[in-house]
């Protein structure tokens, strides 16, 4: 079992990835922003099979089901992924800009969970 952590800041906040890799699984949490969270929550099977939870009014889940998906094709394990980022007051343009910095954390994510 190792655990880890990867950061990045968006508007004065940080954003957390942290990595739990297990014998037999891997679980993530992303949090951060104005308001740390568990907004959706997803799972895939070692058979590929997706499964995800969202809570009333959050749209986390174009996060939990990336990231489960991307680990789980990677690493054949089961894998369990939260998500809960909150910021006040963005626009479209600001959450693209989340969204790259996402890519960005879940890329380097895949490299040490090799």
């Amino acid at each position: 079992m190792r655990t880890f952590e990867r950061k990045a800041e968006w508007g004065n906040k940080t954003i957390t990835a942290s990595v739990l890799v297990l014998d037999n699984g891997i679980r993530v949490d992303l949090y951060g922003g104005d308001l740390s969270h568990i907004g959706a929550v997803s799972a895939v099977s070692c058979e590929k099979k997706l499964e995800t939870v969202v809570f009333p009014g959050h749209r986390e889940a174009v996060l939990t089901e990336s990231w489960a998906e991307a680990i789980n094709r990677q690493t054949g394990l089961p894998v369990v992924v939260t998500a809960g980022i909150h910021y006040d007051g963005v626009n479209g343009a600001d959450i693209a800009e989340i969204m790259e910095i996402m890519e960005d954390m879940l890329k380097d994510v895949l490299k040490r969970i090799s």
